[in-house]
């Protein structure tokens, strides 16, 4: 107990805990308001994820993977694909607060990992300068950098945010691992560290990868005999993929064909938002005049307290003779290089991207670099520190946390938050945009090989409206060489729609029209009068209308793609009927008359699902439904069914990251009780 009282309870260790928090409630006023959500950025998207992890706990997923309630309860694996860690963490509190409105939850998880990001870039400064308060301060100028701020109260990136406030203490133990490989327990940290940045938000993960590599290969090119040391980090960083295969795995096998694929695209075509003067700007300013496409301010910029940590080093690189601490030059020609190029790349003047291998571009944006500023203007600043100032006292303390407010406090801007009432918006959240961008694509399943015409295509089953202007697009891999195949519409004409109204079918080149004269709409399409004309490549399909009105102006009813040779389809909206949820398990009674493919409320992930029928593990295909959702489905005879479907992700990747958590688990365990059976030998 005297143990722990003198390493944690420390008086100035209280107090220091007490003043990040105080900042850290600073940082958090834009959005402190708990009735209501910001309109702009991506505030609801992460609430209503918050939701849905929420509900994936309460179905017993550990760890959780679907979003229950999106996508019609198609079990939409949102969540293996997509930071589960910060969700999980948000959930539990929810759990643990009993919070209703899970706004609350988002802001007191970004509390607590705010202080965390800044108590550990306070170690890692105090590691590197043995000064308390050149190590207070460091914090603080890690959680108020611009970058930072602009995630938590403009842009509303939770996931991001949570990745950032990791980034402190990875540093920190790798710094202290590189120092003395025989720290075990920091070896045990470091693995976690790595694991939780993966699972919290991989474009973090691969760039911070790349930098923290880069930055200790140079400390190691200085220092020979550090070279194991090196390879002990890569060891850490190698244990932690095997801890997160089960979600990395799916991931790299699936990403090609999942819609997001077309979301990745070249950071350059936005770096007019990451200009030179916009980065060196030591207030908030627009990178362009107003009023800009910008619906949110993102005045984005290194920070001045980092730009003068980068000039005062350099100035002491140059000017050797006033360095007082030698030792301190390898590591800081170490982070200055670094930081140069996350700088540059920040910035990028030319189009470098095309050149970099096309997982690099998954930044999106290249303004996401500057998170590796942020830690590598934190060491630059605690060494321009230790230069500058002999010793600082309580009064530089102050002086610089005045300062540093001084500094952030352009980007502690008021968001717009609208008329969304937070507890309304969580009880009944939708994830929106981001909820179809993990779903398999029909577009990229058809170039990687996989037919969907062998079986009849219920494009769409039920309520749905054609809209001016707002065409239903069909992917064509279904028609190819299919003869005497039909595309039979029905559905009703919006009784405030003066008929006639024309229907035009288009494919390529060539259409067809036909005229609606009555209120109920019946319309079949000869598609094999096209089948000639179609090229031998994925091309779209529409069915427009001309009217003047663009509200529901033709509701259908479905939408079916027929042909005499090809199995008939029993609908997931027909098959959902039948279906019961049983926490993670889809458990359904089918009868069948005749062969049918039936089609499973359960989304389509090659080898990522496990499918019974009658107890025993069937193979399933692809099939498509309504808005191109593609979903799982199985061929049966004529009898009587118990179809059992699960999401499960990759099965071998599933157990190679459950015996590395089993082994790193036990290896811990033993050192925590070494110390005891060797006290008591």
């Amino acid at each position: 107990m005297n143990y722990l009282k003198n390493k944690f309870l420390t008086t100035q260790s209280i107090l220091i805990l007490l003043l990040f928090s105080i900042i850290a409630i600073t940082i958090l006023s834009p959005i402190a308001s708990n009735n209501y959500l910001p309109t702009e950025g991506d505030f609801k998207y992460h609430v209503a994820a918050i939701v849905e992890a929420t509900n994936a706990l309460h179905e017993k997923q550990f760890p959780i993977r679907i979003a229950p309630w999106q996508s019609k309860g198609l079990r939409n694996p949102f969540f293996q694909f997509y930071s589960p860690l910060p969700f999980t963490i948000a959930a539990v509190i929810t759990l643990l607060g009993q919070f209703k409105n899970t706004f609350i939850s988002y802001q007191v998880t970004l509390f607590g990992f705010l202080i965390f990001a800044a108590v550990y870039m306070f170690r890692l400064s105090k590691q590197l300068t043995s000064s308390t308060s050149i190590g207070i301060l460091t914090g603080i100028v890690y959680i108020t950098a611009p970058y930072l701020l602009i995630n938590i109260n403009n842009r509303g990136d939770f996931t991001e945010a949570i990745a950032q406030c990791l980034i402190p203490a990875l540093v920190y133990y790798n710094y202290v691992i590189f120092k003395n490989p025989f720290k075990i327990q920091a070896i045990f940290l470091c693995i976690l560290c790595w694991t939780a940045l993966i699972l919290s938000h991989m474009i973090t993960f691969v760039y911070t990868s790349l930098f923290l590599g880069l930055f200790f290969i140079i400390l190691t090119s200085k220092n020979s005999f550090s070279a194991n040391r090196l390879f002990l980090l890569g060891f850490i960083y190698v244990y932690s993929l095997i801890l997160t295969a089960w979600f990395l795995v799916p991931i790299l096998t699936t990403v090609n064909k999942l819609n997001i694929n077309s979301q990745i695209f070249n950071p350059y075509q936005f770096s007019w938002l990451t200009t030179l003067p916009s980065l060196f700007s030591i207030a908030a300013v627009s990178p362009r005049p107003s009023p800009t496409e910008l619906k949110i301010p993102l005045y984005l910029s290194i920070g001045w307290p980092i730009l003068f940590a980068i000039s005062m080093n350099i100035f002491f690189i140059f000017q050797s003779s006033l360095l007082k601490n030698k030792l301190t030059k390898t590591p800081v020609i170490a982070s200055l290089i670094v930081i140069f190029i996350a700088i540059v790349a920040t910035w990028s003047p030319i189009n470098f991207w095309s050149y970099l291998p096309k997982y690099l571009t998954i930044t999106q944006f290249s303004y996401r670099l500057l998170t590796q500023t942020m830690w590598l203007g934190c060491i630059l600043f605690s060494f321009a520190l230790l230069e500058l100032f002999s010793k600082l006292d309580a009064r530089h303390v102050i002086a610089g946390i005045v300062l540093l407010g001084m500094s952030c406090s352009s980007w502690l801007m008021t968001t717009d938050s609208g008329l969304t009432r937070a507890l309304n918006f969580t009880e009944h959240p939708e994830i929106t945009a981001g909820e179809t961008n993990y779903l398999e694509n029909p577009i990229e399943l058809y170039h990687y090989g996989i037919s969907l015409k062998n079986i009849e295509a219920a494009f769409i089953t039920s309520h749905y409206f054609l809209k001016l202007n707002q065409p239903i697009f069909l992917p064509t891999n279904n028609f190819l060489n299919v003869p005497n195949q039909q595309l039979v519409l029905k559905g009703h004409v919006n009784k405030k729609i003066r008929l006639p109204v024309i229907l035009t079918f288009k494919l390529g080149d060539h259409s067809v029209s036909q005229k609606i004269e009555s209120e109920n709409v019946e319309w079949t399409i000869p598609i094999a009068k096209f089948i000639p004309q179609t090229p031998n490549d994925f091309v779209m399909a529409q069915i427009d209308i001309n009217t003047l009105l663009a509200s529901e102006a033709i509701h259908i009813d479905s939408l079916r793609l027929i042909n005499p040779e090809s199995t008939p389809v029993l609908p997931m909206q027909t098959t959902k009927k039948y279906c019961q949820q049983h926490g993670t398990l889809i458990h359904c009674m089918i009868d069948v008359s005749t062969q049918t493919f039936v089609q499973l409320p359960i989304f389509y992930y090659d080898k990522l699902l496990k499918i019974t029928v009658n107890g025993e593990a069937v193979s399933y295909l692809p099939s498509l439904s309504f808005q191109n959702f593609v979903l799982a489905g199985v061929k049966l005879e004529a009898g009587r069914y118990q179809i059992d479907a699960e999401f499960v992700g990759c099965g071998w990747a599933n157990w190679v990251s459950l015996a590395g958590g089993i082994f790193l688990l036990l290896a811990g365990s033993i050192f925590l009780i070494r110390p005891y059976i060797h006290n008591h030998a």
